[in-house]
């Protein structure tokens, strides 16, 4: 399959790839593919495109009267961003052997998605300031950033539910459309790199709280009680601060799915060094955290 020759930025683009789930099963066996988002195609169709969408579609997996499979749990569809086309290609060069007439069953459409339809602001850096012009404060460098946090280590992992991705740029767009459309393109440019500066924020400190728990599982797996011939043994204190730092790397996230780990993780933390400070105030701060969201843990 050879790479197509489209005139678009392909950093800015998305590609969506509707097939019998069959295929799709192969593709995703890979662990090859970033993929963004997954599903049966009637999830993935309300996926919000971003600037333009090439979709991949299956012929054998589609009714040729409609475009829809007569069973649609039969077709799913994947989301994944247009730079990687070239690994997409790679790998159904390889399972050419298995798919049938490869060449002639997947066909491509791109879609142009203009994400500002119906604003326009006065170009000012035209004489002539009667003129409109039509912007679009999306770079190709935003939205690889927004897009970047959730593309790690995804050849080990492939993210079936990347919820987060999809809220967070569509709430970056939602409120970026605000300042546009009342003709502030600047502010809308403004808004969202800070949004965009967030995103990798919570991203890192989401990666700091994930190594910290292996860490923690790593040390509880060498415990006296649990393996005594083991050599080596972590002291209470050092897992006490494993735990502790975790707590406060969740704490640091403040989304509501981070209270119970932060809650039960400086908790251990207090059994195993009962009356540390530091730990203690950890504790205060987290209670306060669950009671301004009318949470009560146990």
């Amino acid at each position: 399959m050879k790479r197509p020759i489209l005139q678009y930025v392909a950093q800015n683009l998305f590609v969506k790839l509707n097939t019998e789930l069959a295929l799709a099963q192969r593709i995703v066996a890979q662990k090859q593919l970033p993929i963004l988002k997954m599903g049966p195609q009637r999830n993935i169709d309300r996926f919000k495109k971003h600037v333009m969408e090439h979709a991949i579609i299956d012929v054998e997996s589609v009714d040729d009267s409609d475009g829809v499979n007569s069973d649609s749990e039969l077709t799913w569809s994947f989301v994944f961003l247009h730079q990687d086309i070239d690994i997409f290609c790679q790998i159904i060069e390889y399972l050419k052997g298995i798919i049938p007439d490869y060449d002639n069953r997947l066909v491509q459409k791109a879609v142009l998605v203009d994400p500002f339809p119906k604003a326009f602001i006065k170009h000012k850096n035209r004489g002539d300031r009667s003129r409109w012009k039509p912007q679009s404060f999306y770079s190709e460098t935003l939205a690889e950033q927004l897009i970047a946090p959730y593309r790690k280590g995804s050849k080990d992992q492939v993210y079936e539910y990347p919820r987060d991705v999809i809220a967070d740029l569509a709430q970056a767009k939602l409120e970026g459309n605000e300042y546009y459309c009342a003709g502030d393109g600047a502010k809308a440019s403004e808004h969202c790199l800070r949004e965009m500066k967030k995103r990798n924020r919570f991203s890192e400190l989401r990666g700091i709280a994930k190594s910290l728990m292996m860490a923690v599982n790593g040390a509880f797996t060498f415990r006296k009680d649990e393996y005594p011939e083991a050599t080596w043994q972590p002291e209470d204190r050092q897992t006490a601060k494993l735990l502790y730092r975790y707590a406060y790397a969740n704490r640091l996230i403040r989304v509501r799915e981070s209270l119970r780990p932060a809650h039960d993780a400086i908790h251990e933390a207090d059994e195993l060094l009962p009356g540390d400070p530091g730990i203690e105030e950890e504790k205060a701060r987290i209670s306060e955290w669950a009671a301004s969201l009318g949470v009560r843990l146990q």
